[in-house]
């Protein structure tokens, strides 16, 4: 199920993703992966990567405390 808050979230998560050209990297991929329930070498290894880093983790901290509360998957993820 999805709402209003999923889309907008999603939609923060997919333009923070494309202000990085470093987000299409596999590297990045797996740092960003590593990030919930990661170690403090997991973020500083994102860090390095990913410029707009913070930013991406508060929309990942909305993500997943929104999912939590409502049950629903916010899907942002595209190709790439």
């Amino acid at each position: 199920m999805t709402c209003d808050e999923c889309l907008a979230i999603a939609q923060l998560l997919r333009e923070v993703r494309l202000l990085s050209s470093n987000w299409a990297s596999e590297e990045a991929k797996i740092a960003v992966d590593a990030l919930p329930g990661g170690t403090e070498q997991d973020m500083l290894r994102a860090e390095a990567l990913l410029p707009d880093l913070s930013r991406f983790t508060r929309a990942l901290s909305m993500r997943l405390s929104h999912e939590r509360l409502t049950g629903h998957k916010v899907a942002w993820r595209g190709p790439g």
